[in-house]
């Protein structure tokens, strides 16, 4: 996965909510592309969650992104 794929599927977030599943197992829930902050260029990116605070995120770390699992995150 690349920062541009990241970018263009958190556009898609308001009208289709996607889970980011991490290598530790984890899944991060996206329900807003503003949940994202995704530079212009490098190997990370950092993850607020709903319930507050921030998650910095090296894209390495990301297995897949999935939109029909919002129930098991």
């Amino acid at each position: 996965m690349t920062l541009d794929e990241l970018r263009a599927l958190a556009r898609r977030t308001s009208a289709a909510p996607m889970t980011i599943k991490l290598t530790d197992g984890r899944g991060l829930r996206v329900s807003h592309p503003e949940f994202l902050g995704i530079p212009q260029d490098g190997q990370s990116f950092v993850y607020f969650p709903e319930t507050g605070g921030w998650q910095f995120v090296f894209l390495n770390q990301v297995v897949s992104v999935d939109s029909s699992q919002m129930e098991d995150a």
